[in-house]
């Protein structure tokens, strides 16, 4: 349990509740972490979906990067469903993560993207016993996930694929991995000043899952944990050059080498990408994308609102 004192300011708060006291056996507390700037769009959605969770061992922190819109009133209005939140400039996404594990009371960390949602209102409730009983042969524990659309929420596919089915096959460049917004971190893994590499801008989540795989194997659950807004940071098809680069370089670091054929195949599909959005409008490029997808056996992606 992390026992750093609260960062008290104007630009901070939350219900900041005595863990200790509320800690009972065989229910381990979860802690969401999420990090936000300019996000009074997708917040609420969130937050309600988080304030709705039957499972009432959860620990909300929120590290936001002095946002500008109506977020900070956002957080003050939810002060009872948020244990602590702060607003300071930061270095991206990973730089406000490793800000907000200096605060974490819970047993594992899950991280999701301001607008994203639990599958369901049992959702915690249903993972909460796979937790209990996966430490310390697991530091990794992870479910399902079900994509949706930025404006409408429309389904778009659903993530619900075991280790063993994961295991071995690449996805852009890289082992494919369980969904960020559906893993669940034990405490232990949090040890160091900044777990996440602050020097990547696109892949920090992906190359901290790279390097805790090296040492042991998640424990997959057949649980719907989160839905996901399609088109997050990794996602945006204007930062996939941006994205290869750093997995390049974690590739590199990692000493992970992608099957020459992979690797062909992918820088391909991604050059036409680039080439589709250069050549035409936004909409029509992903048209003509989602098109390939079908031909493919694939569901559409790009197009869907």
């Amino acid at each position: 349990m992390n026992n750093t004192a609260f960062n008290i300011s104007e630009k901070s708060g939350g219900a900041r509740k005595n863990w200790q006291s509320l800690r009972t056996d065989g229910f381990p507390i979860i802690t969401i972490i999420i990090a936000t700037y300019n996000v009074e769009k997708f917040l609420p959605q969130t937050i309600r979906s988080i304030r709705e969770q039957s499972y009432p061992y959860v620990q909300l922190i929120i590290a936001d990067g002095d946002s500008k819109d109506g977020t900070i009133e956002l957080l003050k209005q939810n002060e009872d469903c948020i244990d602590f939140w702060f607003s300071e400039k930061d270095k991206g996404i990973y730089d406000a993560w490793n800000k907000a594990l200096r605060y974490i009371q819970g047993d594992w960390v899950i991280f999701l993207g301001a607008g994203d949602e639990f599958a369901s209102n049992k959702a915690l409730d249903q993972i909460a016993p796979y937790l209990s009983r996966a430490f310390p042969e697991h530091e990794l524990v992870f479910g399902n996930a079900i994509f949706v659309s930025k404006e409408k929420s429309v389904v778009i596919e659903k993530k619900e694929r075991s280790w063993s089915e994961m295991k071995g096959k690449w996805v852009f460049f890289r082992p494919e991995l369980p969904d960020h917004a559906t893993v669940f971190q034990h405490k232990s893994m949090f040890t160091s000043a900044e777990p996440f590499n602050t020097n990547y801008l696109i892949a920090g989540d992906t190359e901290f899952l790279l390097r805790s795989l090296k040492r042991k194997e998640p424990y997959y659950c057949p649980v719907d944990v989160s839905k996901v807004l399609y088109g997050g940071l990794s996602a945006t098809l204007n930062n996939f050059w941006n994205m290869y680069k750093e997995i390049c370089r974690i590739n590199k670091d990692l000493e992970i080498n992608p099957p020459f054929v992979h690797w062909l195949v992918t820088i391909t599909k991604l050059i036409l990408k680039l080439l589709f959005y250069k050549m035409l409008p936004k909409n029509a490029a992903n048209k003509v994308l989602d098109m390939c997808r079908v031909v493919q056996g694939l569901q559409k992606r790009w197009s869907v609102e």
